[in-house]
């Protein structure tokens, strides 16, 4: 009876181990046959009938070798350095949004969104930096014996925290193409009680999409022929072994719930917005003879908007070979393009301060008043409306103003 090859290979899940198999003879399935409903305790009868660590062929371990020394540079320097810059970065952006208290929807989306970008990086060190130091150094000795429990639920907490991000970025595009695209109009505007509501209903449905994923792993100990002894692994477990459970879950909600709506949608307004504001650049210049007042805050949004989609892009291009890899037995590594993709999701959740600082000015004023602390007049503590984080208010009065001028 043919079986339904499920790969060892997941995000996250480039192991040592799984490496191992696959440079060697791809002996996933002898370890963990599909439809085993107990991992706990493995068939290990391949062992004991002659399969030792002498077995192992010395090039095998020179390319995990080579391969762990690449993952300790991008995933304990690189992804380490860009988790501290990016979760301090997005404190600053919280701190200096809670100060342009007009345009209080925009704030607290961005807040939100600033919010759900360090719980995914406090995650990443969890899933990358220390994961490294336990499977590719020594300079945690203890870290081998405890982090593979942490494992299984650690990437359950990274992909809720992926989800919201994406979804908020998601939500924040709607509300500026609303604004923008239908400014006269209420009823498509956000208040900030909307916004807290959608923020919620994303953040429940990020949960209740991820839940499954806590149980894709269990904690085994496992041979770690390079090393020449007995290693604690987070190995997937019955359920994630499972076909069903592989196409419905793990392919078609995951392409459609992760990838085709979400990237989709911010392509699309994305695209709508450039063309918006081209035309409000047009409008404006001729109608205000050269007088261009950008709208700032788009600007932040369509390079926010095309940063995501270059990083999460990668990502999806990984996933779907691995999903051909599942169906069509197709010989093909991915762990080092696996590892630059999940940095390039790290860089995503890092960089959104360096973006409002590049493009706003408004950003830096008050980011450089809050570190010299020098302006303590009531007038400079509210000055907080101009062009780079415009309430929805002001949006309305400049493109009222604009039509007034036309009818003229």
């Amino acid at each position: 009876m043919s079986t339904f090859n499920i790969p060892t290979f997941d995000m996250g899940d480039d192991d040592a181990l799984n490496l191992a198999w696959n440079y060697s003879m791809d002996q996933s399935d002898v370890l963990y046959p599909l439809g085993n409903s107990s991992l706990d305790k493995p068939d290990m009868s391949w062992l004991a009938n002659g399969w030792n660590y002498t077995h192992v062929k010395p090039s095998i371990c020179v390319a995990l070798k080579q391969y762990c020394m690449f993952r300790t540079v991008v995933d304990i320097f690189m992804v380490g350095m860009l988790c501290v810059a990016g979760f301090v970065g997005n404190t600053l952006v919280i701190v200096v949004l809670q100060t342009d208290c007009l345009n209080m929807t925009v704030s607290f989306l961005l807040q939100a969104l600033a919010v759900a970008d360090n719980m995914y990086l406090v995650a990443c060190f969890f899933m990358q930096t220390l994961k490294t130091l336990c499977e590719c150094t020594n300079w945690i000795p203890k870290l081998k014996r405890v982090y593979p429990y942490m494992e299984p639920y650690v990437w359950p907490c990274a992909s809720i925290a992926q989800t919201v991000t994406v979804w908020l970025v998601v939500l924040i595009t709607v509300d500026r193409y609303c604004s923008i695209h239908k400014p006269f109009d209420k009823t498509w505007h956000f208040t900030k009680t909307t916004a807290r509501k959608a923020t919620v209903c994303i953040m429940l449905v990020a949960v209740a999409y991820n839940v499954p994923r806590f149980f894709e792993h269990v904690t085994v100990e496992m041979p770690n022929f390079c090393a020449r002894a007995m290693q604690l692994f987070a190995m997937h477990s019955s359920l994630r072994k499972n076909r069903l459970y592989f196409i419905i879950y793990k392919t078609i909600l995951y392409f459609l719930f992760r990838v085709i709506l979400p990237l989709g949608t911010l392509t699309v307004l994305n695209t709508r917005l450039i063309f918006t504001l081209r035309k409000a650049r047009q409008k404006q210049a001729i109608l205000t003879k050269g007088n261009r007042k950008n709208d700032s805050i788009t600007i932040i949004l369509v390079a926010m908007v095309t940063i995501v989609i270059i990083c999460e892009l990668p990502d999806f291009l990984i996933r779907t070979l691995v999903t051909v890899k599942a169906f069509t037995g197709l010989k093909v590594d991915v762990y080092y393009y696996n590892t630059v993709t999940n940095m390039l999701l790290t860089v995503n959740s890092s960089v959104n301060c360096l973006i409002y600082g590049l493009t706003g000015r408004r950003f830096r004023k008050i980011l450089k008043r809050l570190f010299c602390r020098t302006c303590s007049s009531p007038r400079h503590r509210h000055l907080v409306a101009d062009e780079h984080f415009p309430s929805d208010q002001t949006q309305r009065k400049k493109l009222a103003g604009t039509a007034k001028e036309t009818t003229m």
